[in-house]
């Protein structure tokens, strides 16, 4: 069955966004992107919320912003890298999207992630992905290596496996 939107999920540097967009024009979807929404609902970045509030402050608004996604159709959602550290987050999810893994070689999402300062938990990603993947691997209906890969490659991949 076909569920009416899809739902990427994976670590930081694997794809979910850029993949996402490309998919949303191709499929003619919107795109909504979990931490633009948070980051449009408190006026302050990702960063800026980690550094003021802490991760668990950043987990709950992320938590209600996921409870939006029940009532979606017709959407590419691409999720924070933690978005399956909270259980509750899965079955809002599952509920009406199809969920695709994009995963990478820690030494693809290092390379992809150098220099970039707006991820507050780069300096830990071996340990992070040591944690998640399997959350991701466990919850993925799809699984795709973005390794190698351009985004547009792995947007028709997707295309291909779903449809």
């Amino acid at each position: 069955m076909i569920k009416p939107n899809i739902a990427l999920i994976g670590p930081m540097g694997a794809g979910k966004t850029s993949v996402g967009r490309l998919l949303s024009v191709a499929l003619n979807m919107g795109f909504f992107d979990l931490d633009v929404e948070i980051e449009a609902d408190k006026g302050s970045t990702i960063t800026q919320i980690f550094q003021d509030h802490g991760e668990a402050y950043f987990r709950k608004l992320e938590h209600e912003i996921c409870k939006k996604i029940p009532e979606m159709k017709g959407f590419i959602v691409s999720t924070g890298g933690g978005i399956l550290i909270n259980p509750a987050n899965l079955p809002l999810l599952q509920s009406t999207c199809t969920l695709v893994y994009l995963t990478a070689t820690p030494l693809t999402l290092h390379r992809r992630l150098e220099g970039n300062d707006t991820r507050p938990l780069l300096h830990n990603l071996e340990s992070i992905l040591h944690i998640r993947e399997p959350l991701y691997m466990q919850a993925a209906n799809h699984t795709i290596q973005t390794d190698k890969k351009t985004p547009a490659q792995c947007a028709r991949e997707i295309i291909d496996i779903i449809f």
